[in-house]
């Protein structure tokens, strides 16, 4: 047990399960009905019809930048990936099927969530049309499902994506994610202006 006092995972996690008694209680209040997100909910095949969708976002993504391909992203992840499995509950019980496969997820998962958000933010390709609409019946859900405690994926991660993909000008994710989810949540005092998040482990990465 002392063992584990220096243990950086421990000092790392975030995106944590919920209690046992807690989600016994409502279950329904803590899954995700339509898109899952990070390596908790993956394997629910109630949510694979979403798939074909994050490879939608996925390919709009790669279009961004030219040159850019699914091999250079994944072979960046990996560089990133230890950091991102500390950010996780229970990391050893994860059923993440190796490193590549816990890459592909990142890969997939968080260009969903990017251009989502992009896509909500009407930051989208000229004379495309939207992939999932603000009148489909899903987008509500998933912009519910996107704010469950265990459908994350670790910040870092997006940000990254994010940045690397960024036409000039274009706001940080952090503000276009604030600005979406204050029309679904409140917020309180947190706003776009005086929000800061600390990446430094990651720029070193960089």
């Amino acid at each position: 047990m002392f063992e584990d006092l220096d243990n950086s995972s421990i000092k790392s996690c975030i995106i944590f399960k919920v209690n046992v008694r807690l989600r016994e209680s409502n279950p329904d209040v803590y899954t995700p009905k339509m898109v899952s997100i990070g390596p908790y909910h993956r394997k629910n095949p109630q949510l694979g019809p979403m798939e074909k969708y994050k490879l939608l976002y996925l390919r709009r993504f790669l279009q961004r930048k030219e040159g850019l391909d699914v091999k250079s992203c994944i072979t960046y992840l990996e560089h990133l990936k230890e950091e991102a499995l500390k950010c996780y509950d229970d990391i050893e019980d994860l059923d993440t099927d190796g490193s590549h496969e816990f890459c592909k997820m990142l890969l997939l998962d968080g260009c969903f969530v990017v251009e989502f958000i992009r896509e909500c933010s009407e930051i989208y390709p000229k004379g495309e049309e939207k992939i999932i609409s603000f009148v489909d019946y899903k987008y509500n859900q998933i912009l519910r499902d996107l704010l469950l405690l265990e459908n994350q994926l670790p910040f870092f991660i997006l940000d990254w994506l994010h940045l690397m993909t960024a036409k000039h000008g274009e706001l940080p994710l952090e503000k276009l994610a604030i600005t979406l989810f204050s029309h679904v949540v409140n917020l309180g005092y947190l706003s776009v202006d005086n929000f800061s998040c600390d990446l430094t482990y990651v720029e070193n990465e960089t």
